[in-house]
């Protein structure tokens, strides 16, 4: 990858592409009617639309109305689920994670019609330390919906296996005659290029110790750079690097270096990560990601900024990323390509609910061919156990927006901290504008995304909850005139269920944004929202002040009908 395509990656939203995304959600709630306008400044909401959700409530048959109700009060109670499913987890007596196999029929053009999910429940079985399939206690066959309910909306890992990678990354390794496989290095080298820069981090460990031969730093051009995983040394503490990007040092070498020399190099030290692969090659696709990990952040970065959280990880044996949580309190995923990782998470230390003989760690064998899927804000740490290539994903889902605030709420905190301590919030001879323009700068720094980015994401996929759930509604009617009130499939009821618990989640973190503005007239909202944010300001200096005012009362009026909606079906 040439420095000015990495840059392309890299740069910060334009205020322009957060306009044209701003937009893009206006003329979609317009052409479903459900706003409408005079002019720019004129937005309309219209009742019909949604209300008739409200209205056709007493012609919908009783499972319908409970499918609604389930999905409204799971969301509204997410927190409490999270923590109760964390608090079980590491209070067992042997500690483990089920192990999931998908299973997926295919129709005659090859495409995947069905999904069977199996799931191994290891709850109380031995450790699986040396990455052995033990005898399980318990088998149990999934829906997709069941199984986002049982792992990723309750924040609990899961190792997975069997997912259809069946594409370009089929041609990364080729088998031995003893039956193992290799790195075909040939095929990076003529897809990738052999003069194409890669990045190589530099493990932030001090105590490393290696001899003359092996040392190539004044071979290497040196510089600061951002892990996206926030890792640190172990000396640090676990609460340094929560939800946050950091600093570390990062190397460039062409692909032929890096093959040529990554044997000679100590492999504690140097790693072949962050690298955005799957951008080189643009439109056409490496793999495919599992459809039951529904991505909201990537899509919408890579349309708003050309950038993105999809990463190789490429390490020789004793590689590693050090203790961090993720970027953002984002989801990740791991596919090992070829090759074993060893994935120690910790647990909460500052929860005092967890009992003191439960253990302090988990450690955990992930194989060949196997995902590891890691919860939001698990602390943990990954060491490769031979060489591995891995494909890493960092996601967001509608039902963890709230978990990407707590982050950005967090690090504003400390920025604010940070700014008072240096004198800028009562320097008179900066103006407002310019304050929060910093503000934002710094955020973005600190964890990746700045408050502008995160609102204009939120309204984007309120937008898309509110017209989803119109969808569904009419593909509901329609399949209960035509196959009786009785007939309704699961599937379709399933839709239902995860359409309303989106548009619930999504409505609460917009009505916590909307907390953080000044006199915002919302009582139950202001109270439950930390002040010190002042979204409109934020707004204000990148957006302009039009723009701004624009967003915050499109956030208004969704808010305002989609609660209502939400209190009528309840």
């Amino acid at each position: 990858m040439t420095d000015s395509q990495e840059a392309h990656l890299q740069r910060e939203a334009h205020p322009l592409t957060l306009k044209d995304a701003l937009r893009t959600s206006f003329e979609k709630l317009i052409r479903h009617q459900i706003i409408e306008q005079t002019n720019i400044r004129s937005i309309i909401p219209i009742q019909s639309s949604l209300s008739s959700l409200s209205r056709k409530r007493a012609l919908l048959d009783e499972k319908h109305q409970l499918v609604r109700s389930s999905a409204i009060a799971t969301a509204s109670d997410l927190d409490d689920l999270r923590h109760e499913k964390e608090l079980a987890f590491w209070n067992r007596q042997n500690i483990d994670v089920d192990r999931i196999s998908i299973f997926h029929q295919r129709n005659r053009a090859g495409s995947i019609s069905n999904e069977n999910i199996v799931a191994d429940n290891n709850a109380g079985g031995q450790s699986s330390t040396m990455g052995n399939h033990h005898q399980s206690q318990q088998i149990s066959t999934l829906t997709p919906l069941q199984f986002k309910q049982q792992y990723l909306y309750t924040n609990m890992p899961c190792i997975i296996n069997n997912l259809p990678f069946t594409t370009m990354t089929n041609q990364w390794t080729y088998a031995l005659p003893d039956g193992s496989k290799t790195i075909n290095t040939k095929w990076f080298l003529e897809n990738v290029g052999s003069d194409t820069t890669v990045p190589i981090r530099i493990n932030p460990d001090q105590e490393v110790i290696e001899s003359p031969e092996e040392r190539n730093d004044d071979k290497m051009d040196i510089e600061t750079d951002i892990c996206v995983d926030g890792e640190s040394s172990e000396e640090n503490s676990l609460e340094e690097t929560e939800c946050q990007t950091q600093e570390c040092q990062t190397t460039k070498l062409t692909m032929k270096d890096w093959i040529t020399n990554r044997y000679t190099m100590n492999p504690t030290k140097y790693y072949l990560k962050d690298w955005h692969l799957q951008c080189l090659f643009q439109e056409k696709s490496l793999y495919t990601a599992p459809s039951i990990f529904k991505d909201v952040l990537n899509p919408f970065l890579l349309d708003n900024e050309g950038g993105d959280y999809r990463f190789v990880y490429w390490g020789c044996k004793g590689s590693r990323t050090g203790v961090h949580s993720d970027v953002l309190n984002s989801f990740s995923w791991s596919m090992n390509i070829i090759g074993r990782k060893k994935w120690t998470f910790y647990r909460n230390k500052s929860d005092s609910n967890i009992n003191k003989i439960s253990r302090e760690y988990i450690e955990l064998i992930q194989n060949e061919g196997e995902m590891m899927y890691v919860p939001s804000g698990w602390t943990h740490k990954v060491e490769n156990m031979e060489e591995t290539i891995s494909i890493n994903h960092n996601w967001v889902m509608i039902g963890t927006l709230d978990k990407v605030f707590a982050c950005l709420s967090s690090e504003i905190g400390a920025i604010e901290k940070e700014m008072e301590e240096w004198g800028f919030a009562q320097n008179d001879g900066i103006q407002e504008h310019e304050l929060n323009r910093t503000r934002e700068d710094m955020l973005r720094g600190c964890v990746g995304m700045d408050t502008s980015t995160f609102c204009i994401l939120v309204i984007n996929c309120c937008a898309d909850c509110l017209i989803a759930l119109l969808l569904c509604n009419e593909r509901f009617e329609f399949e209960k005139s035509s196959a009786g009130e009785t007939n309704c499939t699961s599937s379709s009821l399933d839709e239902v269920w995860e359409k309303w618990f989106d548009a619930t989640c999504s409505l609460k973190v917009l009505g916590k944004l909307l907390g953080t503005i000044r006199n915002y007239e919302h009582q139950e909202v202001e109270a439950r929202t930390a002040p010190r944010i002042n979204l409109q300001g934020r707004l204000n200096s990148t957006l302009g002040n039009n723009t701004a005012s624009d967003a915050v009362k499109l956030m208004q009026i969704i808010h305002h009908l989609g609660n209502q909606m939400i209190q009528d079906n309840s």
